[in-house]
């Protein structure tokens, strides 16, 4: 059960029109959207933007909330669309390390990202994310490099990586790499 305090409406909002299920998610932000006249858009745009749930909130709010101002509405609506278009690009991307990987013989988790959302919403693509959390085995991880960067991915961070010492080092501390 989440409590919202009464005085902030736009919370109140993003709170319903991100719940799970979907039934409650469309229950929830009917209610809300009632006192739509009292939300500050502006302040739930920026809510939205913090929290990542555009794609989320737009469902929700695209039927549920006639009172949506127009400039409100189209930029909640552009969010979400920018938000959908990156997460399918990025479960491409995945398919394809994954592929990578497999054909290298090394396990690979997804973690995080659109796996979560499509577990958590049924929909990859209902939030917003940004890269792709990829578990590995430590001692396989220059294995997993030279497999993606022959399939032309590229090591972006940390440059400099050459050596297996350096890798080693550099996995054991800080753990992530960036390609």
């Amino acid at each position: 059960m989440t409590s919202v305090p009464p005085d902030d409406p736009e919370f109140a909002l993003l709170v319903a029109a991100t719940a799970r299920p979907a039934a409650a998610r469309h229950e929830a932000t009917i209610a809300v959207a009632e006192r739509a006249g009292a939300i500050d858009w502006q302040r739930f745009l920026a809510l939205v933007d913090r929290h990542r749930v555009a794609p989320l909130a737009f469902d929700a709010l695209a039927d549920a909330c006639p009172g949506i101002p127009d400039d409100a509405r189209r930029g909640l609506r552009e969010r979400a669309m920018r938000d959908r278009a990156q997460a399918l690009q990025l479960v491409g991307v995945l398919a394809t390390v994954i592929a990578r990987l497999a054909d290298a013989k090394i396990a690979a988790v997804s973690v995080k990202g659109p796996v979560l959302a499509e577990r958590a919403f049924g929909d990859a693509s209902v939030r917003q994310c940004r890269d792709l959390d990829i578990l590995i085995r430590p001692d396989e991880v220059k294995r997993a490099l030279e497999a993606l960067q022959a399939g032309g991915f590229e090591l972006v961070f940390p440059a400099g990586l050459v050596d297996r010492e350096r890798l080693r080092l550099w996995v054991r501390l800080m753990k992530d790499v960036s390609l």
